[in-house]
């Protein structure tokens, strides 16, 4: 039971103070009670701890993913820049097919009288491009979610080429595949050197505990 338990869960009537608002403050703060049982329970207060530990080599990691997305991003770039805005217009009224069209090896080829321009809007509300390195690198994130990447792969062969498979398979190798095993690594690593210290600091206590009782015995 702490000071914030004595608060009062209601603010009062007419004779409210103006320093109501700051007793309402302080009341949220209970939410954080539950994190008390982090010292009650040495098993979850070691996770924390090594959750902690594992900060500074977490984030080597997550530098080399994010240059993984700046290196993708470039490639991107310069091979699909604004292929996904492509649209078939009617040359005589100017009427606008509702798919992706190609105007180089892609499979979507635009019929008749139609011409295929770099006009409409991107996909997913114009946040699914490659037309920057920032969309690109949008892009490359919601394909490493490994949600929805293989419509976003169809829409780039439909546009630009057949053979953009292998951009993204390479693209999923490395990113939800390889990364996310580093993530891996780096914790399990680090769990096991804890773990390790630990259990030399637990025997080095017990041979100091035997060595005074022993101590003792031969005073007496």
């Amino acid at each position: 039971i702490g000071l914030l338990d004595f608060l009062p869960s209601s603010g009062g009537g007419e004779g409210e103070s103006s320093g109501g608002g700051d007793v309402s403050s302080l009341r949220t703060l209970r939410v954080l009670r539950p994190l008390r049982a982090i010292t009650k329970f040495p098993k979850l207060r070691f996770l924390i701890v090594l959750l902690l530990q594992c900060v500074p080599m977490l984030s080597n990691v997550m530098g080399l993913c994010c240059f993984l997305f700046f290196v993708f991003g470039i490639l991107g770039v310069q091979l699909c820049q604004g292929v996904l805005r492509g649209r078939c217009y009617n040359f005589d009224d100017g009427v606008a097919l509702d798919y992706l069209c190609t105007y180089g090896a892609g499979k979507v080829k635009c019929p008749d009288n139609y011409e295929c321009l770099l006009l409409a809007e991107n996909p997913g509300l114009g946040n699914i491009n490659f037309d920057s390195i920032g969309g690109a690198m949008v892009t490359i994130f919601l394909v490493m979610t490994m949600e929805g990447w293989a419509e976003i792969l169809y829409w780039i062969q439909d546009a630009y080429s057949e053979s953009m498979f292998i951009y993204f398979v390479v693209l999923i190798f490395v990113g939800p595949i390889f990364a996310i095993q580093l993530f891996l690594v780096v914790i399990s690593n680090k769990y096991a050197q804890t773990e390790q210290s630990l259990k030399g600091l637990e025997v080095s206590t017990v041979a100091e505990g035997g060595l005074e009782g022993g101590g003792a015995d031969a005073n007496l």
